[in-house]
């Protein structure tokens, strides 16, 4: 399965804005895979790479359940060291608990502590045993109690930080990209369609194929357009593999799949316009950041 390849985006593109305003950043993780047997790999060993000036470390893990977050947090406090008491800020991005607790010892060396929030924390998916819902239901609670005892945070919205930081330090903006899926090209001018000129008029989808994402509304829809539209899809979830059967029996959906960034900006100026499906209401879209907007918004389409 493929990661949530917008949130590990926003990850590097963190790095590239801190290591621009200090000198010295050490970004350390572990790859974003989920658990065995969804992902068919069991050990991860660690790496290294470089990424705009900064030494980046993968750290290795054991893929299962539950030996995953606890191992996770052994590999970590090996690093504890390298945080210099009184002279290092320690930006824990994401809500896993092995992170947060790893923060909270820090604070004991006196070390400033925060935490930057894109997504909330503990959502339940179709896939989750009885067993693995209790376990979230308590990971939340603990690890809210945790982040009352940071010093502050980086929020993607306004109702993460309420919900999480509340009354503590925070500073809020509402989602954030760089340029390279588009290039740093000029936004292509909308045109007006014309069915008798133009014969299909494509519409493109990318991200998560979930139903909170409103994917299944979209899918559904398909069955009311007219034959000169076509919506391609793009991204990874539980409605791959529908979206997939479907495409072999309607020309008006395509399947793309799980793309790398530079074949998505080209289906994107390829289109005519570009959809984002999630229903508005939701506690899940308070929760999140516009950040696809400012993408879409980059190539000059039309939003739908």
């Amino acid at each position: 399965p493929a990661p949530a390849a917008q949130t590990q985006y926003f990850s590097l593109l963190m790095i590239k804005l801190l290591a621009r305003s200090t000198h010295k950043v050490v970004p350390i993780g572990f790859a974003p895979i989920q658990d065995y047997p969804i992902a068919k790999r069991i050990m991860f060993y660690g790496c290294s790479f470089n990424f705009n000036g900064c030494d980046c470390r993968i750290l290795p893990f054991i893929n299962i359940f539950p030996f995953k977050p606890v191992g996770k947090f052994l590999v970590l406090l090996r690093y504890i060291w390298r945080i210099r008491s009184g002279r290092s800020l320690l930006l824990i991005h994401g809500l896993q608990f092995q992170y947060l607790l790893f923060g909270y010892l820090s604070r004991f060396l006196k070390i400033r502590v925060g935490v930057v929030l894109t997504d909330e924390k503990g959502v339940i998916l179709p896939s989750d045993s009885g067993l693995r819902i209790w376990l979230k239901k308590v990971d939340c609670v603990m690890s809210e109690f945790l982040l009352k005892k940071f010093n502050f945070c980086i929020s993607l919205s306004v109702p993460l930080a309420d919900h999480y930081m509340s009354g503590r330090p925070r500073f809020v903006f509402m989602g954030a990209y760089d340029n390279s899926l588009n290039n740093g090209s000029k936004p292509i001018k909308r045109r007006v369609v014309r069915p008798s000129s133009i014969p299909i008029f494509e519409i493109v989808y990318f991200g998560g194929l979930k139903k909170e994402y409103g994917v299944e509304v979209l899918l559904d829809a398909v069955v009311k357009l007219d034959a000169n539209f076509r919506i391609k899809f793009f991204g990874s979830g539980p409605l791959a593999d529908r979206i997939a059967t479907a495409s072999k029996s309607d020309p008006r959906i395509f399947w793309g799949g799980f793309v790398d960034r530079s074949e998505l900006a080209i289906q994107i100026k390829n289109s005519d316009a570009v959809v984002n499906p999630r229903p508005s209401q939701t506690r899940l879209s308070a929760m999140s950041s516009p950040s696809k907007f400012l993408e879409f918004g980059d190539f000059g389409k039309l939003i739908i």
